[in-house]
């Protein structure tokens, strides 16, 4: 079985944000993962998902890096939104 993570908003925003205090460790973190264990899933919620980019517009950064940002996460091969349904919600 995969190996299993959980991506918070602090954590995203770090990796995508150069100028975050945490960016070279958020990148560091998904590299040296990886590199251990070559099939681990990182895994986001779609509220998450929906504080990332309320969070970039917050800190107003441009509609189109929000866009591209937005795309790389929902394209990536290793990252998977997770959809909070009733179920998982009455879960948590």
């Amino acid at each position: 079985m995969a190996e299993t993570i959980f991506l918070d908003t602090g954590f995203i925003i770090a990796f995508f944000n150069k100028d975050d205090k945490n960016y070279t460790a958020a990148n560091r973190i998904i590299q040296d993962t990886l590199k251990d264990y070559p099939s681990v899933r990182f895994y986001f919620s779609d509220y998450v998902f929906d504080e990332v980019i309320t969070l970039m517009k917050a800190r107003h950064v441009s509609i189109n890096s929000i866009i591209d940002i937005g795309n790389r996460i929902l394209a990536s091969r290793i990252w998977t939104r997770i959809t909070i349904n009733e179920e998982i919600f009455q879960k948590t």
